[in-house]
């Protein structure tokens, strides 16, 4: 009898590789130019290591002759991670060299007809996450109105987790309060992990009575990756560096009349 091995590679683009995350599969489908099927095919399975090294172990022959393989991944797409549906073809062709031993006269691996490098290749992508950023309006001496005050949110800074500067698509925005005193800034979204931090501020005007709150809240939102393919982005609220629920309180108070 005769032994060779067959083995391969894989990269996961976007995420860390895991021990035996990926299953692979090398199938027996011809030999000697003849179809191989049912339970004459030869099924060989393994998983990756950590090292992103494939092994299908030892293949053993004791006749000579050409065998044909197919080597493909058998893992499902799912949770962000797309497979590689490449099928390898691997052909060994074994020989008599005439001395009473057989021996292996060639081994390739092609992909669509050309040599190739038994390598899969798969990638890991998120999705988007959204956040929404909340604070109360208060208004003593009187009752609030609807859209009364305006306020606003202003991109700050975002760094990634390494502390390298990303972008943050989400542009100044302002809004109004609701009757009930809700302040919302709505629809934030994010593709990418790191620390987005902001301004929240009042930015009407004093007048008609009416005292406005001048204090200017940091906003930060964290973005993570999951893992799953999803990420979640969580908003966190400070006033000069301490922890606190962002609350605008005006007060109305009617002018003295003479007479």
């Amino acid at each position: 009898p005769v032994e060779t091995t067959v083995s391969g590679t894989k990269t996961l683009t976007g995420q860390t590789l895991k021990e035996d995350q990926f299953d692979f599969e090398l199938r027996l489908v011809e030999k000697n130019n003849a179809a191989v099927s049912g339970d004459a095919q030869t099924v060989l399975t393994a998983k990756n290591k950590a090292d992103g090294s494939i092994s299908f172990g030892t293949l053993k022959y004791t006749e000579a002759g050409t065998y044909v393989y197919e080597a493909k991944e058998t893992s499902e797409s799912g949770n962000g991670i797309s497979v590689d549906t490449s099928i390898f073809t691997v052909t060994v062709e074994v020989e008599d060299n005439g001395l009473g031993q057989l021996v292996i006269k060639s081994q390739t691996v092609k992909k669509n007809g050309a040599s190739a490098d038994l390598k899969f290749e798969n990638t890991y992508k998120t999705g988007e996450a959204e956040a929404e950023v909340k604070a109360t309006k208060t208004l003593t001496g009187r009752g609030l109105k609807a859209e009364e005050f305006e306020f606003s949110l202003t991109p700050v800074s975002a760094v990634a987790e390494d502390g390298t500067a990303i972008e943050d698509t989400n542009t100044a925005r302002t809004v109004k309060n609701t009757e009930g005193g809700a302040v919302v800034f709505g629809g934030l979204k994010y593709t990418k992990t790191g620390t987005y931090t902001y301004e929240m501020k009042e930015t009407s005007a004093g007048g008609n009575g009416v005292t406005v709150d001048s204090r200017v809240y940091t906003v930060t939102v964290t973005v993570v990756d999951n893992g799953d393919g999803t990420l979640t982005a969580s908003p966190a609220y400070s006033i000069d560096k301490k922890e606190a629920a962002p609350e605008f309180i005006n007060t109305y108070k009617a002018e003295p009349v003479e007479t």
